[in-house]
């Protein structure tokens, strides 16, 4: 995990999918530069979505619940490449899961997100 500069905030998603029935949880963390928790939430579905789709909705919870608490000023950090990069390219048009990705640009347009990072996971 990295540490945003002190004006920002950083929100870290990542999505479960469980082998059991192939449902999933979407955990999201949103920091400070500190790295000091400002607020975590776990939402489980009820429904099962292919991995890319999953870790997108992932980005739209960890969104939705920073315009909820009006954090503005937001750097992304998520596990999934193809995701990251079609987000930072703001290039949709042939993804498999494009609704909820242009979802995520409609609410860009009320956060100030800087950027989505790619975490380097071990």
């Amino acid at each position: 995990m990295s540490f945003p500069l002190a004006s920002r905030l950083k929100l870290n998603v990542d999505a479960d999918i469980l082998e059991s029935d192939g449902k999933l949880d979407y955990g999201v963390v949103i920091h400070d530069h500190l790295g000091g928790y400002l607020t975590f939430a776990v939402t489980p579905t009820a429904c099962a979505l292919s991995p890319l789709t999953a870790e997108a909705m992932a980005v739209l919870n960890g969104m939705q619940l920073c315009y909820k608490l009006s954090y503005n000023g937001v750097e992304v950090e998520i596990d999934c490449q193809r995701v990251a990069k079609l987000l930072n390219k703001k290039e949709f048009c042939y993804a498999e899961f494009k609704i909820v990705l242009q979802d995520i640009f409609d609410i860009c347009t009320n956060l100030k997100v800087f950027k989505f990072l790619l975490c380097n996971c071990l």
